[in-house]
């Protein structure tokens, strides 16, 4: 509790807006850290699926993973960023997939959105309640 509010009191001296929604790290989510989200009017968000981009595997294998799971309404993780301590880490593969899932959002007639947007699209019912099952997954 007292690092987030640690975090958030250095967005707000930064000039920042105060933050509303937080994802766990590495979407790890305990009773502890659901009590201080609450504490802290902070909406936990995760994703409901995984690529598993962080290791070593093709393209084709992203996209496969992914399009036989797509839906409506999920929250993707797709990593942008590498881990320092990950010898010969690169997030190419990742890079080159995207093209490939964009495609099958497309076929499926899903539209990509951003959090922020779908948080605020009127159009979608119960956007607040599917956002937290997802991160309610697995309180432990």
């Amino acid at each position: 509790l007292a690092e987030t509010q640690k975090i958030i009191a250095a967005i707000l001296w930064g000039g920042g807006q105060p933050p509303l929604l937080f994802r766990p790290p590495m979407g790890f989510k305990t009773r502890y850290l659901a009590r201080a989200a609450r504490e802290l009017h902070l909406t936990i968000v995760a994703w409901s699926l995984r690529a598993y981009d962080t290791k070593p595997t093709s393209p084709e294998h992203l996209v496969a993973r992914l399009r036989k799971r797509l839906a409506g309404h999920d929250i993707l993780a797709l990593h942008d960023g590498l881990e320092p301590a990950r010898a010969n880490a690169s997030q190419k593969n990742t890079v080159a997939a995207l093209p490939q899932i964009l495609a099958s959002l497309q076929e499926k007639n899903l539209t990509p959105l951003s959090l922020l947007e779908a948080l605020l699209d009127p159009s979608i019912k119960n956007r607040k309640s599917k956002i937290e099952n997802s991160a309610a997954g697995s309180l432990s």
